[in-house]
């Protein structure tokens, strides 16, 4: 047994050629069953080579103080080759309640005896090994354990990749501890194909004391493997004070392990556990992962209060762990004691509060290294924690993702807390993603830092899943702090309130497009004794959406940044942002003001340091129906040296009243801003001081009592100008007279005439001008007549018609716009009297009676278009007295008196802008009267007399008077604006008509108006 190995001995495994060394005299292992002695191999080389070999000690029926490990390294090294292909199954057997020693407690040990050496190495083939125990009570069973001095070495051979399985069954009902590999103070290393540990759970679903791989004591772990599957009901991976009860603890020791394979698990009640402190043991763990790895930590048994233990992927003190590949941590407590508000002992009868679920925790100066990809998630407990810092590091180089689910009490996807004179951080320098979508928990937290505790992200964070979350970000104590988006260079998207109190400060860097926070911001909260620090940078068309008044330490809103005050319809009040220490502007602010007097309620932004930079700001009219301001409305308050510049962007308009921003009050320069219905006034002219020489006996000065204050002049909104051109073109798009449409045919009662007018006016302060432009296409018919005696004529006839007005207003004062447009249709009925029907000569009536329905628009400058519907009825009646007055060869001449009745019924319905401001178009029921005087010439030349021509031309002077003026207002306040110098008006028309036989004449007119105020109005109709 102790010869050297000097032969190559060929092994084929899967159709393959290898080599391996084997010893000349290597004892060829075969089937053994052990029943009432146990006969352990303590040393020497051994074969697998023939078949595959079965050492079994799980029948065993001896006396238990015979029991023993199958091979040991009682006496010196052990070395077993498998041939490829060969398995070697070794199943061990411990029943002893109380075993002296690890010979009794494991079925592979290996320690270090004197001199002799303790290594038990396996090369090549499979090997599976197993242990079992059938009483109900047991100090500790293992699978493999390795001792002071002892090693256990797997290797390959070539090709032939060693497997290994370690399997501890449970048999019967014993509940005391089993584990798969036991190492204290010792070695394990690994070189081969599959690892595979495997420690099943008890029927009673308890999780106590079922484990993986135990090292602790200053031991070695090296698995090298193409796949690693660790899977234990409790820990998979446990370091503690010490392995095994009759080992002492130890201290100043280093326990390391390292894992490579293409695929590594870990699976079980938790992944990674070690109970080691720094202060009482002086002991560093160091784990370190190659591959990608999962590690899966859930615990579904509810028997046992030991239950309540589970669930955490990893839980270590002193621990170091790297992860280099993309590492999945999955962590899961869902049992009824897990979930539960707490429990009384089962043996002290005390009370035990509810069970802090933590996926990762991590305590006592350990650290987490992530070098790719990494994702935690964890499910459950009453208290839910993602990632736990306790006066450690924890350090992200991939992205990394944490998902939190469930949850009671608490759940918080990253908590990092220090002491004094420590440090605790946790740095993701790649993008970081939080999920709390599956968790309704009563109190919801993305990232919180308290008693010195540090966060960084460097690049992006996406926390926007949760409405019910109560912080997104919070920093409490002194030295605490959270930092976002460091680098500049990722996504912010955080939907949740921040704040920073009793010192802690955050930092966040918003500064791309898809980069927004939607939250309230806080620089103390409740039961805080003293402020915190929060730095906000916005720029490059980030976004912050402020949910509630808000506090900010420092500010810069840079280039393309903006704030939106959400408005207080979707989001409470109005809200206040407070900056306690400078702002910077380069950006935009979206604030919420009802546009009324001085005290109306308003969105705020209070600066108590500085102002600097140029911002842009947007305000929103919440119902205001706009007044006279004095000193304005304060929406922007600033206490330090005010040399930021805001700009209002878009117009602030309630009502028929425009709003400016103005920089301080109107007699007070106080660095503030303010929201007037004014514009701003021109320097006073400041007269120069008297000089005095000092040897003039100066008399007392009198001082002249002061001015009257003037009231400023409010400035009206040029939409107020279209309002009242829509009404005022409805109005009057489809009246007419009858020598509009009626023409001299005789055997044609059908007519067509197109009118194109233009009309200027002002309204009533002189501010709005206002022109339009009118195109009218009508048409008609007479569908009867009849007579009454010998020369009169009835006829009746039915028209049609299609208009369009558009219009434009220029404010002198504002230096806005608005265009007005109304187009639509009309149909009616007309009637008309002649009493000499033959000659035209004499009394004539005509009358109509028409409807219309018209779409009308507005479109003031940097407002929303406004649509409404102007609609109603309007007739006419007319009469005059043709007198011939001058009787010639060629033709007559005639003077007609003309009076004429307008009613127009036309209503525009009521309409609320966009903005909150309640429009009433007036003019509805308005009576036009005009009287008038018409000189006509009838005549025909020479050429064609006897052919039915006839040509007229005519002029005609009128007086046009309107009992009433359209106009637009608000129905808030009532402040009407009115169209002006259309009382009362003067026209001068000009028309010709001629009969070019008896089937058609033509017409057409030329009429101009004038009022008062500049008002005009010209018009040309053709007709036939």
């Amino acid at each position: 047994m102790k010869k050297q190995w000097k032969k190559i001995v060929p092994v084929v495994l899967a159709g393959s050629f290898l080599c391996g060394p084997f010893a000349e005299a290597a004892t060829e292992l075969t089937d053994k069953i052990y029943t009432n002695n146990i006969d352990p191999i303590t040393s020497g080389s051994y074969s697998v080579s023939k078949g595959d070999v079965l050492l079994d000690a799980s029948g065993y029926t001896g006396l238990p103080a015979y029991e023993s490990s199958i091979i040991n390294t009682m006496n010196g090294a052990v070395n077993i080759n498998i041939n490829d292909g060969k398995t070697l199954t070794i199943k061990g057997y411990n029943n002893n309640p109380r075993p002296l020693n690890y010979h009794q407690g494991s079925a592979l040990y290996a320690y270090q005896r004197g001199t002799l050496s303790g290594t038990m190495t396996f090369t090549g083939g499979n090997l599976i090994v197993s242990n079992e125990v059938t009483r109900t009570s047991h100090s500790s069973v293992f699978g493999l354990f390795a001792d002071t001095g002892g090693k256990f070495d797997f290797k390959s051979d070539g090709d032939n990749k060693i497997n290994l399985t370690v399997l501890v069954p449970m048999v019967g009902s014993m509940t005391a501890d089993r584990h798969g590999i036991g190492l204290h103070n010792g070695e394990l290393a690994f070189d081969g194909g599959n690892f595979l540990v495997k420690v099943d759970g008890d029927s009673v679903g308890s999780v106590n004391r079922r484990i993986g791989i135990e090292m602790a004591a200053g031991s070695n772990l090296d698995i090298k493997a193409d796949n690693i599957w660790i899977e234990a009901n409790e820990h998979a991976l446990f370091i503690p004070a010490t392995s095994g009860s009759s080992n002492p603890v130890a201290r100043d020791v280093t326990n390391t392990a390292k894992f490579a394979a293409d695929s590594i698990v870990l699976k079980g009640g938790t992944g990674i556990t070690s109970t080691l402190e720094t202060k009482f043991y002086k002991t560093k763990n160091f784990i370190e992962f190659t591959g990608e790895t999962l590690i899966d930590a859930a615990v579904k048994g509810d028997s046992v209060f030991a239950d309540i233990d589970g669930g955490r992927a990893i839980d270590v003190m002193a621990t170091n762990i790297t992860f280099n590949n993309k590492t999945t941590l999955l962590s899961e407590n869902l049992t009824d004691l897990g979930t539960g508000p707490g429990y009384k002992h089962p043996v002290t009868g005390n009370w035990i509060d509810g069970y802090s679920l933590k996926a990762v925790s991590l305590e006592d100066s350990s650290t987490l290294v992530a070098n790719d990809d990494l994702s935690i998630s964890s499910n459950g407990g009453y208290y839910n924690t993602g990632l736990y810092v306790l006066k450690s590091l924890a350090q992200f180089n991939g992205k990394t993702d944490i998902t939190m689910k469930n949850g009671v009490d608490s759940a918080k996807a990253v908590y990092v807390t220090s002491g004094a004179n420590a440090v605790s951080k946790a740095e993701f320098n790649d993008d970081l993603a939080i999920s709390l979508a599956g968790t309704r928990a009563d109190y919801i937290a993305g990232i919180e830092t308290a008693s010195g505790g540090k966060v960084e992200v460097k690049k992006g964070l996406i926390l926007n899943d949760n409405s019910d979350i109560y912080w997104a970000i919070s920093s409490r104590g002194a030295k605490s702090q959270v930092d976002v988006n460091t680098s500049g260079s990722g996504t912010v998207q955080v939907i949740g309130d921040i704040g920073a109190a009793n010192g802690g400060s955050i930092y966040m860097n918003l500064n791309n497009e898809n980069s927004y926070l939607t939250a309230t911001s806080y620089t103390s909260t409740s039961g805080a004794t003293s402020k915190g620090k929060v730095n906000l940078d916005i720029a490059n068309g980030a976004v912050w959406n402020m949910t509630g008044s808000s506090s900010v330490t420092e500010l810069n809103l840079l280039e393309k940044g903006r704030i939106n005050f959400m408005p207080p319809e979707s989001h409470g009040a109005f809200k206040t942002l407070t900056v306690d220490g400078n702002y910077y502007g380069g950006g935009a602010l979206y604030m919420n003001t009802v546009l009324a007097d001085d005290d109306a309620d308003t969105d705020k932004l209070i600066v108590k340091g500085n102002t600097s930079g140029e911002t842009d700001l947007f305000v929103n009219n919440i119902g205001g129906g706009g007044v006279l301001t004095t000193d304005g409305i304060e929406i922007i308050q600033v206490a330090g040296q005010s040399d930021g510049m805001f700009t209002l962007k878009n117009r602030a308009v309630a009502g028929a009243y425009e709003y400016f921003l103005h920089k301080n009050k109107p007699d007070e320069e106080n660095g503030s801003w303010y929201l007037r219905s004014e514009l701003t006034p021109e320097p006073p002219i400041t007269e120069p001081p008297v000089v005095i020489p000092p040897t003039v006996i100066v008399p007392p000065v009198v001082t002249p009592p002061p001015r009257p204050e003037s009231k400023p002049d409010p400035i009206y909104r040029p939409e107020a100008g279209s309002y009242m051109a829509n009404m005022a073109a409805a109005n009057t798009l489809f009246n007419l007279r009858l020598e509009d449409r009626e023409g001299r045919a005789e055997n044609s009662s059908m007519w067509l005439r197109q009118v194109g007018s233009h009309t200027k006016f002002r309204d009533n302060s002189g501010q709005l001008r206002t022109s339009t432009n009118r195109y009218v296409i009508q048409g008609g018919g007479e569908l009867f007549n009849t007579a009454f005696t010998a020369s009169d004529r009835l006829g009746i006839g039915m028209m049609f018609g299609y208009g369009k007005a558009n219009s434009h207003t220029d404010s002198t004062k504002s230096g806005y716009s608005s265009k007005g447009e109304v187009d639509g249709y009309s149909a009616g009925l007309y009637a008309t009297w002649y009493q000499d029907a033959n000659t035209l000569n004499g009394l004539y009536l005509d009358s109509w009676i028409n409807y219309s329905w018209l779409d009308a628009q507005v479109n003031g400058e940097k407002l929303a278009s406004e649509s409404y519907d102007i609609n109603g009825y309007s007739a006419s009646l007319e009469t005059g007295y043709r007198l011939p007055v001058y009787q010639g060869e060629n033709g007559h001449v005639f003077i007609t008196p003309q009076a004429q009745v307008i009613w127009n019924g036309l209503k525009a319905d009521d309409h609320t802008e966009s903005n909150g401001t309640r429009v009433k178009s007036g003019g509805s029921d308005n009576l036009q009267t005009r009287l008038g005087l018409k000189v006509s010439r009838d005549g025909v030349s020479d050429r064609d007399k006897g052919n039915d021509k006839l040509f007229s031309v005519y002029a005609e002077a009128n007086w046009i008077y309107n009992s009433k003026q359209s106009d637009a207002y608000t129905s808030m306040d009532d402040v009407k604006v009115n169209m002006a110098g259309t009382r009362n008006v003067g026209e001068l028309k000009l028309g010709t008509e001629g009969q070019l036989n008896k089937r058609l004449s033509l017409w057409s007119n030329v009429a101009q108006q004038l009022g008062g105020d500049g008002y005009s109005d010209t018009s040309v109709n053709l007709g036939d």
